[in-house]
Order: structure tokens, then C-alpha cells, then sequence
């Protein structure tokens, strides 16, 4: 496989691992809020899930971008930040394993 196919699947899923976390982030801006009725509930697991299918870097930029996560975050002993860095550890280490093992090519 070559290594700009592997980019391109890192950027689009952290792309979509980016849009649920905006959508995370309204959800918990509006949690205390009756009259908010959202289109489509997302919870913190699901962030999860579709960051840890190749959108780490999504959700490290959703905790820079996004106060309400950092807020929310803060009362959970940094959880997401914590989650987030082991997902993108754990990418980070899969790219250079097959990288050297050669099923990645530059």
C-alpha cells in the first residue's frame, strides 16, 4: 500500500471523527437545556468508537477546538484527553510497525 492512500484514509477519518465531535460539543453545550431537541444524539462513547477507527488526530484537534469537551472534560480527571492520546499512540505505532515490516511503501 502506498503511504499517500494511508494519508488519505488518516485525514478523512479524522475528518468524520471531527464532525461527531462537533456534534458532542452542541450536545453538551445544550445538555441543560429543555427546548433544545437535537436531530441526532451522540454520546462520548461514540466518539470514541469512530476515533479509535483512524480519527485520533480529529479528536485531538476536537479537544483544542472545542471548550464545552475541555469544560466536560475537567470534571472527568481529563478522560477524553487521556482516551485520545492512547488512540492516537496506538495509530502512531500500527503506521511505523507496517511501515517497517514493509506493507507500507514511501
Amino acid at each position: 500500500m502506498e503511504f499517500y492512500w494511508v494519508l488519505i484514509i488518516i485525514i478523512a477519518s479524522s475528518m468524520v471523527s471531527l464532525m461527531i465531535s462537533a456534534q458532542y460539543a452542541v450536545a453538551l453545550k445544550h445538555q441543560f437545556d429543555e427546548n433544545y431537541k437535537p436531530k441526532f444524539e451522540v454520546n462520548e462513547a461514540e466518539v470514541y468508537v469512530v476515533g479509535s477507527l483512524g480519527g485520533s488526530l480529529g479528536l485531538l484537534i476536537a479537544y483544542i477546538a472545542y471548550g464545552e469537551i475541555r469544560k466536560n472534560d475537567s470534571f472527568n480527571s481529563r478522560r477524553f484527553l487521556w482516551i485520545t492520546l492512547a488512540i492516537l499512540a496506538a495509530h502512531v505505532t500500527i503506521v511505523t510497525v507496517l511501515s517497517v515490516l514493509g506493507y507500507i511503501t514511501y
